[in-house]
């Protein structure tokens, strides 16, 4: 199965580009469609890296006014308008595909020597699709732990012991907070915590929160609290309902609709570190969000391939191993979330 990398990037690259991905619930309720070519606004590209965006720290501020025959006001003044810039990393991987492992897969030809050997090239085939699979989910569930890091504390933070990132979006630190009495306390009061910090959020950002989301440890907190369940019974039906259903697919669950307060969901999504795993949302809190302020950029790829600098949302190729025993597939990426609203996020600790 020769394969000529100069003339096939774009056929590997498409080819991932449509692959599906185990995790994406947090990319797709604050993102939406990740790729380029998607028709989202809130993803971009840059050909360098770094993007640079405007963000306002007093987006709620009154028209100033002057006399009658006065100048004009400068808005970013008044608004304290400023420039902002988030540094983009790469994620560029690659796998092995050996001709042996079509081999092994592959039983001794008996009257049919020519469908043997077609069947050993499309195995081949399957192994460089199976492994392109594999690393676009490793980036998907890098984008999850990203923006689970910024809705935990406006930050993503990154090490592993080769490589260091940290980024601080510099969010309103007065949303994020620990509530007075944790809910695992018998005199909690989970609906007042819930009332005042979608009031909170209201009041600072002038929009409501369009996304909800609990981690697993307080939707169990919810689901068997008696102040939420004695108000959200049949007889008191105006504080809203319970009606918990899974979403597997998405790894996730609606809880519950509390009036003043809108929907609440849960999402369970884990990923394998160092033998363990770790959840995407931090299980102790309660995450309010205005999707809208959510964005993506992807930094520019460059390759001879590509005859220099291209913008892409993935750059996938194929090139054969030095001992032409099998095949190098590589991918790589470039995915930065980030923020452009400081208060776009609400993160409530209430469990202890």
């Amino acid at each position: 199965m020769a394969i000529e990398p100069a003339k096939s990037w774009q056929y590997f690259t498409e080819l991932v580009r449509v692959m599906d991905v185990d995790t994406d619930f947090l990319t797709r309720a604050l993102i939406g469609n990740i790729n380029l070519k998607g028709g989202n606004s809130k993803v971009s590209s840059s050909p360098i890296e770094y993007i640079e965006y405007e963000y306002e720290t007093l987006p709620l501020t009154a028209a100033p006014m002057r006399g009658f025959h006065d100048d004009h006001v400068p808005v970013s003044s008044a608004t304290q308008r400023v420039k902002k810039v988030v540094n983009v990393y790469s994620i560029p991987l690659e796998d092995d595909v050996d001709l042996k492992e079509a081999f092994d897969a592959v039983p001794a030809p008996a009257t049919d020597t020519q469908a043997s050997l077609a069947r050993l090239n499309a195995i081949t085939k399957k192994r460089i699709a199976d492994k392109q699979a594999f690393m676009k989910g490793m980036i998907a569930r890098r984008i999850e732990i990203m923006l689970g890091q910024i809705l935990y504390d406006g930050k993503i933070s990154y090490n592993d012991g080769v490589f260091t990132l940290t980024h601080d979006f510099e969010l309103d630190s007065e949303m994020f907070y620990t509530v007075n009495t944790t809910w695992d306390n018998a005199n909690a009061e989970p609906m007042k915590d819930l009332v005042a910090a979608r009031k909170l959020f209201s009041k600072k950002t002038g929009v409501a929160p369009d996304l909800i989301l609990v981690g697993e440890d307080v939707a169990d907190a919810l689901l068997f609290n008696p102040d939420i369940t004695s108000k959200l019974n049949i007889l008191n039906a105006d504080f809203g309902s319970i009606k918990p259903k899974f979403d597997d697919r998405n790894q996730s669950m609606y809880l519950m609709t509390i009036r003043g307060v809108g929907e609440i969901y849960t999402y369970f999504g884990a990923y394998d570190s160092s033998g363990s795993k770790v959840n995407y949302l931090d299980k102790d809190r309660v995450y309010m969000v205005n999707t809208r302020f959510f964005r993506l950029v992807y930094g520019g790829i460059y390759s001879t391939l590509l005859n220099g600098v291209k913008a892409l949302d993935f750059f996938s190729y194929v090139d054969e191993k030095p001992n032409h025993k099998g095949y190098r597939v590589f991918l790589e990426s470039k995915p930065m979330p980030y923020v452009a609203h400081p208060r776009a996020v609400l993160s409530m600790k209430v469990l202890s």
